[in-house]
């Protein structure tokens, strides 16, 4: 039998020609596989490429898309670096949505970590796209059948430093309080962040760009301040 090699490098362009290079998306990760024959193989080339080898001339080899996850399943995000103060450095997507979590994630008043999630601090360290994320408003709002159940406002610090946000989309027409920021109260500062045109926000009531809901009559010290947004 003949022994057929394909050279990874290139795979697509050139041994399966532009056609399913064209079919191909951008935007997903794609797996080498076979078709499960055992006389199939993937060996280093020595010259920094991969060659897909096969001992039977109706073997193949085929380019698998990753599953893009669903917008319900937990995901595992990558939680940002603190600078010396505690400041969250927020610089990816993945990072945004931890932070979003960690806030959020108070389990009531007896929670030990509540006063530090909710008024935890955080800048924008680059611009953020956020396609194909099902973002998570930072502050909580619960609203069940008309009855509220459930609130945990962000009282803490944000500054975009002037990063564009995009890409964020929202479209719960049974929800409330949504946007980048859901509930908000207190002490919260907020500022210098740009929102751009590819964004969008839908929900059933109370819904911003920059925040959904705000609590004002908190009593804080110095007030709750939105800035440059």
């Amino acid at each position: 039998m003949k022994k057929l090699f394909l050279f990874a490098a290139m795979l697509i362009a050139s041994a399966l020609g532009s056609d399913l290079f064209a079919q191909l998306d951008a935007t997903k990760t794609y797996t080498i596989a076979n078709n499960n024959d055992a006389n199939m193989f993937m060996q280093d080339n020595g010259t920094g490429g991969v060659d897909l080898g096969a001992e039977n001339e109706n073997s193949y080899w085929k380019f698998v898309a990753t599953p893009t996850p669903d917008p319900g399943t937990a995901q595992a995000w990558d939680e940002p670096a603190q600078d010396a103060n505690g400041v969250y450095q927020i610089g990816t997507a993945s990072e945004l949505e931890w932070f979003a979590e960690y806030v959020n994630s108070v389990t009531g008043n007896d929670d030990p970590d509540k006063e530090a999630k909710l008024n935890a601090q955080a800048v924008l360290t680059a611009d953020i796209d956020l396609t194909g994320i099902d973002h998570s408003p930072i502050g909580r709002y619960t609203n069940e059948s008309g009855a509220v159940i459930d609130t945990y406002k962000f009282s803490g610090k944000f500054d975009g430093q002037f990063h564009t946000i995009s890409n964020l989309v929202i479209d719960r027409p049974d929800d409330e309080a949504l946007g980048l920021f859901g509930f908000c109260r207190g002490n919260a500062k907020i500022k210098n962040i740009i929102m751009d045109s590819t964004c969008s926000i839908k929900g059933k009531n109370r819904i911003g760009s920059i925040v959904g809901l705000i609590q004002t009559n908190t009593g804080a010290s110095d007030g709750l301040e939105i800035l440059n947004c």
